[in-house]
């Protein structure tokens, strides 16, 4: 059970998921790539680098929306000391792809999300 100070990490899980389903097609929608990446001034290399290398996922959240042969999942990277991304991915097992439905850079989230795991 999810306590409100402790949620339940699952960035094994995904950091797994991440490295099986190398050969799956990444995709990412137009409207992330043409107007969220460069208003939130988020490069596509760097996306790419953590969705292929997860070295970086530091926590990981189960979505509850997810449909049949679908998991999805709030993904937080590390960037630096106070920077995070946070992506929202989606591994769909029937069509082998994973889907990239949105991207946010954020700091204090990050501070907010994990000052009582570090007990």
């Amino acid at each position: 059970m999810e306590s409100l100070y402790e949620p339940e990490n699952y960035a094994k899980r995904v950091k797994g998921l991440l490295r099986e389903c190398e050969s799956y097609e990444i995709r990412i929608g137009p409207h992330i790539r043409l107007q969220r990446m460069p208003l939130r001034q988020i490069k596509i290399e760097d996306v790419w680098y953590n969705i292929q290398n997860p070295e970086k996922l530091y926590f990981a959240k189960k979505r509850k929306k997810s449909r049949k042969n679908e998991e999805s999942y709030k993904c937080y990277f590390r960037v630096s000391g106070q920077q995070c991304h946070i992506y929202g991915i989606i591994f769909n097992f029937k069509y082998r792809f994973i889907k990239l439905a949105t991207v946010i850079k954020d700091r204090i989230r990050l501070q907010r999300e994990f000052r009582y795991e570090k007990k």
